[in-house]
């Protein structure tokens, strides 16, 4: 591993060398009443803390694992092992870089040694694996299907249901690694409270999601949604990486913790409308089946081009056309889960389907009628084969000698494709040039 030995740390605590010298009684003074100030640093994680994060993986791993084969004799820790590599692998590893870096910009000079720097990134490993157990958790509890562009751990065949407990295990190697590298500081017990208190915020605020899944959007609040970005994603995700870091700079003073709880909570709060108005108001995808037709595909452009145009988007939003088969991994990632597809009338208005819902199935069966509403919406009778055809068009065609079919496309007509030859939809202009043989009159000689 390459550890720098050097940090420029923009703080205004620190002491450039020009400076002159403070009392030691003043400096320990003031390390104990330290108040945040304000950093000058890029957000952007630079590739290179990214790689000596991520470098530290395998000892995390071969920890966690020899601790896991004093009572796992058959399969020697293995099993965790493949949790832990498969579930906190992946992702930016925002969290746990911040961890690390927070520590390098708010330690003191003499504290940024190769060891408190190792113990830094160690404290940042128990962050991300606090990370993989909330998604780990949260992908059985969603239904979801992928994670990071891979099945979710508990859609592999020999997990299943399993991936609760696996859950559980990545929650309790967090504490095996606080314990064998931290217990002996002062600020072990900490720590510990800090997770504890994540763990349990974090806790609550997925329940609350879950239960107003199914909250009526009239009844859904903005104080509601404050409540559930604050406690499932803003607590975890921005406060805790720097308060661990905080307490291992050996910072006390509480006006510092409540100055950045403060502060960090708005920040990830307004990560987190960010987030959601980019998934609400960003690009719409306008899927095609494989035997879609061009009637079909163009009411569905416009129906797409009306939902685009009720709201305001972002300039850069755009609609994206993708066919069965072709998508790609942007579309993969937002409806790989998605398999569900509804009969759905697509000479309809947007302002149609937002009163009724698209699926007109369900619509009918609400409605106060005799009527067999849901019949209209069947699927159309499969039609006959080639062959059966031919034989029709040679037993009543006779005389047909030879046939062209035309549609009307943009004014103008363009030939039927023979794929849709014996397919007529509504609203469609069809012509069709036929030649016959006429036999001349017969000699009575």
């Amino acid at each position: 591993r390459c550890i720098t030995t050097s940090s420029e740390v923009n703080n205004s605590d620190y002491l450039k060398k020009n400076d002159a010298p403070e009392k030691a009684t003043e400096g320990r003074a003031r390390k104990a009443t330290r108040t945040l100030s304000t950093i000058q640093y890029s957000p952007a994680l630079s590739k290179d803390k990214s790689r000596e994060f991520m470098s530290y993986f395998p000892d995390i791993v071969r920890e966690l694992k020899d601790k896991a084969k004093q009572f796992d004799y058959r399969e020697d820790g293995k099993h965790f092992a493949r949790v832990l590599q498969y579930n906190a692998q992946g992702g930016k590893k925002n969290r746990g870089v911040t961890t690390a870096q927070t520590f390098e910009l708010i330690a003191a000079k003499s504290d940024l040694t190769e060891e408190n720097r190792r113990l830094a990134i160690y404290l940042g490993w128990c962050v991300e694996l606090l990370q993989a157990l909330f998604l780990l958790m949260d992908d059985i509890m969603d239904g979801s299907t992928t994670r990071r562009g891979q099945l979710c751990w508990y859609k592999q065949e020999d997990v299943q249901l399993s991936a609760v407990n696996d859950g559980l295990m990545i929650e309790a190697g967090i504490y095996q690694i606080l314990k064998k590298h931290f217990s002996h500081l002062d600020c072990y017990v900490k720590l510990l409270e800090l997770f504890h208190e994540m763990t349990f915020i974090t806790t609550m605020g997925q329940h609350l999601d879950t239960r107003s899944a199914n909250v009526d959007i009239l009844n859904f609040t903005m104080e509601l949604y404050k409540t559930i970005v604050l406690n499932k994603t803003a607590w975890y995700s921005f406060y805790m990486p720097v308060a661990a870091a905080m307490h291992l700079a050996g910072y006390k003073d509480d006006e510092a913790f409540r100055q950045a709880r403060t502060i960090l909570l708005e920040i990830g709060y307004f990560f987190q409308i960010q987030d959601d108005f980019l998934d609400c108001y960003g690009d719409l995808f306008v899927w095609f089946g494989k035997k879609s037709t061009r009637l079909v595909r163009a009411a569905a452009i416009k129906l797409s081009q009306e939902l685009f145009s009720m709201i305001h988007r972002p300039e850069h939003a755009l609609v994206t056309r993708v066919q069965e088969g072709t998508e790609t991994q942007v579309f993969k990632s937002k409806f790989i889960g998605w398999d569900e597809i509804i009969a759905v009338d697509f000479t309809r208005t947007a302002q149609s389907v937002a009163k009724t819902g698209a699926d007109l199935t369900k619509w009918a069966k609400k409605q106060d009628t005799k009527a067999d509403l849901a019949a209209l919406f069947m699927p159309r009778q499969a039609a006959m084969t080639l062959t059966e055809a031919t034989q029709l068009e040679e037993d009543w065609n006779y005389d047909l000698e030879a046939m062209e079919s035309f549609v009307l496309e943009n004014k103008k007509f363009v030939r039927l494709p023979e794929e849709e030859l014996g397919h007529f939809y509504t609203e469609e202009c069809y012509v069709f040039l036929c030649r016959y043989c006429v036999p001349g009159d017969e000699d009575d000689d």
